[in-house]
């Protein structure tokens, strides 16, 4: 192999300023691999699955944080504890509650002042 010709076995595209070919770029070939785009359908079908997926997941949890009220297990899982945690936290009156018929529900304000440290017995 000469000098002048670089050691791999790339053509290059372009020419520099005084005509000899630039170092590192490829000539292009003007169409990928066969089966290139084969595979990338699947792909991306599957990444577009996973992001919707993704959004459906944070859309539900969007709206249980968005509600007025919460059932006592919908309570614990908008404060990070077991359900057992929040009845015992009712039973206690550290947290309110209000019936609704046979419902217990949680406002999302009471949830608020019992994150303060508000317990309702300030007297």
């Amino acid at each position: 192999m000469s000098s002048t010709q670089p050691a791999t076995p790339w053509r290059h595209a372009k020419a520099h300023r005084g005509g000899a070919p630039h170092p590192g770029i490829p000539e292009a070939g003007g169409r990928a691999e066969p089966g290139t785009g084969a595979l990338a359908r699947p792909l991306a079908s599957s990444l577009r699955e996973e992001l919707l997926a993704i959004m459906r997941e944070i859309f539900e949890r969007n709206a249980v944080a968005g509600r007025l009220a919460y059932s006592p297990d919908e309570a614990a899982g908008v404060l990070g504890i077991s359900p057992e945690l929040v009845y015992d936290l009712l039973r206690t009156g550290q947290l309110e509650s209000v019936k609704a018929g046979r419902r217990r529900l949680i406002s999302r304000a009471n949830i608020d002042a019992f994150l303060a440290g508000d317990t309702g017995d300030a007297a």
